[in-house]
């Protein structure tokens, strides 16, 4: 039987044997992986949840009191954690939800708005300036919830029993909390290999595109997506760090001067938009290296074990798989917040890009940095960069 998906305003009607649409664009099932499907379960979930909190983020939204987080399995499934005891009255809501029997569903400890509170008594000291001295005093370099394990991971830069035992008494303590070895994360860049520069010329595209090489203040960033203001002016989104907020700061391609900076933002979220100068335009929605076609007007909500791509001016068009999500870190002494973690591949200059699914390429947001070993790479969801500057991708 020819099974179709249909996706519309966020919410999914389809059975297991039935159909799907996305937008307005109609895809049959055949077409589509189980990890795409899934990707639909979880983000009409989402689209739910947002909806009965009267929010376009998830980030503060209320979830209901059965749900313990969500994730991907290694067999493409969506999986939803329930709090312990209410397995059944939860199928049933996530059907009414979601409109599909096709997910799995495991039980937790924990549900997600009990660690939400918990994070939001971390983030208070965290993100709060009177705290960065004790922050940097503890070695506390970030902290998010893990969906999988029902668990609140602790990064700390020395991991030993006195400095978890001094966390406890100077931040707090708690039973779901779960202590990692953390790592310092980097956005700065080296511009040294000239291989690398002569493969980036021959390789991207020859217009402004998503991904492509920008340079402001003699740092090299790249594209994120195109977008318009709440003027309806068009330019497009790239890191804070890339564009910082200073009188008349200019981006350049090619060497010539295309927009300037109208807003930035480096704490809390990492995004900056770049109102473009008349005649120039983000016309169409391929990336500039891997010519990937982008829906960039249809954002999604990406959880743990998804398929996640990447296009930005050092390493190109990469691939990898979501690690954690809702994260907060450090990068270079700043407090980053609600970044997602992957293992995509990337490198200084990568700061900015676009970051999609691999299902649908779909818009998740843009590259902000990476741990210095080079091991996680993470990137600022479209949702929170929209909230945040008041931009809209196009």
């Amino acid at each position: 039987m020819k099974k179709v998906l249909l996706l519309m305003c966020g919410f999914v009607m389809f059975s297991c044997s039935e159909e799907l649409s996305q937008g307005e664009q109609r895809v049959e099932t055949s077409e589509v992986s189980t990890e795409g499907t899934s990707l639909l379960v979880a983000n009409a979930f989402f689209e739910s949840v947002k909806k009965a909190s009267n929010t376009r983020a998830l980030f503060g939204a209320t979830y209901p009191d059965y749900y313990g987080g969500c994730y991907m399995s290694d067999e493409g499934r969506t999986v939803f954690k329930v709090v312990k005891g209410c397995l059944n009255s939860a199928r049933v809501d996530l059907e009414k939800r979601v409109g599909t029997s096709c997910f799995d569903v495991e039980e937790c400890e924990y549900s997600y708005n009990f660690m939400d509170n918990i994070l939001k008594e971390l983030d208070s000291k965290f993100f709060s300036k009177d705290f960065d001295n004790k922050r940097h005093s503890l070695g506390w370099l970030g902290y998010g919830i893990n969906n999988r394990d029902n668990v609140i991971e602790i990064e700390l830069r020395d991991c030993t029993d006195g400095s978890i035992a001094r966390f406890k008494a100077e931040v707090m303590d708690s039973p779901i909390f779960r202590f990692e070895v953390g790592y310092e994360f980097t956005n700065k860049w080296d511009d040294s290999n000239s291989d690398l520069k002569e493969s980036r010329d021959a390789t991207r595209s020859t217009g402004l595109a998503m991904g492509g090489e920008i340079w402001c203040l003699g740092s090299r960033g790249s594209i994120g997506y195109r977008a318009k203001n709440s003027s309806n002016e068009v330019g497009f989104v790239t890191a804070g760090h890339v564009g910082p907020l200073f009188t008349n700061v200019s981006l350049t391609f090619d060497g010539a001067e295309i927009g300037y900076v109208e807003q930035s933002v480096v704490g809390g979220v990492d995004a900056a938009f770049i109102t473009l100068y008349s005649g120039y335009e983000i016309t169409s929605t391929l990336t500039a290296y891997g010519m990937n076609s982008i829906m960039t007007t249809l954002p999604i909500v990406l959880v743990e074990n998804n398929g996640v791509g990447k296009e930005g001016s050092s390493t190109f068009y990469s691939t990898g798989k979501v690690l954690a999500t809702g994260r907060r870190i450090t990068n270079d002494g700043v407090a980053i917040n609600n970044v997602t973690v992957t293992n995509y591949d990337s490198d200084g200059g990568d700061s900015g890009g676009v970051v999609f699914d691999t299902s649908f390429r779909r818009l998740a947001g843009i590259h902000q940095g990476a741990r210095k070993d080079g091991t996680e790479h993470y990137y600022v969801v479209e949702a929170d960069i929209r909230s945040s500057l008041g931009v809209t991708p196009y």
